[in-house]
């Protein structure tokens, strides 16, 4: 793995991710709604867009571990699509959901969570003995940050849940503090719905107080 021109890291087998396109893959993981039991379509879509992300870091031993854990026997059953699906891109999906509405400290911390839950992230010589080495610490032995840590890394932005609890994407980037809606179109109806609201309450105060001008004026001319 190295580091072209631009800054981003570009595998062997796989093109540079760009902040756009790392995004992009959040925002349709953050999106997936539950699937039928009998239909996993949406999954099947988003691992034919993306698979080439996600596949070569899902971590398959551990995977069926946790399925083993809840389907005991029936764990032989389940077909790859709804082992992956049910006991890892769901239950990740569902955790950068609440890193999505989270303040920046759980963020910071979750996303280390992810990334050792997930993606299995870690040094686990770390572990075995106490830290003699302060070298031991270095980020160098990581090696480059994979494709799926670029990805959990765009958390750090301005995230968002859109307030039309009808919206079907509600995750989004906000471009601004103040956004509560992720387009024009969810914010329709609550727009015209606080004009209606703004009108019933302050309506005759702002019509008298404008014939009230009107008039004023009229004997200003005169």
């Amino acid at each position: 793995m190295t580091y072209n021109s631009s800054g981003l890291v570009r595998t062997q087998n796989l093109a540079p991710l760009s902040v756009e396109k790392a995004r992009k893959i959040l925002y349709e993981l953050v999106n997936i709604r539950d699937a039928d039991p009998d239909d996993l379509a949406a999954v099947k879509r988003f691992m034919e867009l993306f698979g080439d992300i996600f596949t070569p870091e899902i971590p398959e031993e551990v995977v069926q571990r946790w399925a083993a854990r809840v389907e005991e026997e029936n764990v032989s059953k389940l077909s790859k699509d709804k082992r992956d699906w049910e006991y890892w891109l769901k239950p990740l999906r569902n955790a950068v959901r609440k890193l999505w509405v989270a303040d920046t400290r759980t963020k910071r911390w979750g996303m280390f969570q992810i990334l050792c839950k997930y993606f299995r992230k870690w040094d686990r010589g770390l572990t075995a003995d106490p830290v003699l080495d302060e070298l031991e610490w270095s980020a160098g032995s990581l090696g480059p940050p994979t494709p799926c840590e670029q990805l959990i890394q765009q958390l750090r932005g301005r995230t968002c849940r859109c307030r039309n609890y009808d919206c079907s994407a509600p995750y989004f980037w906000a471009k601004r503090s103040s956004q509560k809606f992720c387009s024009e179109e969810c914010a329709g109806p609550f727009q015209r719905q606080s004009k209606r609201t703004w009108w019933a309450k302050h309506g005759k105060e702002w019509r008298r107080s404008r014939v009230a001008k009107g008039k004023k004026e009229k004997k200003r001319k005169k």
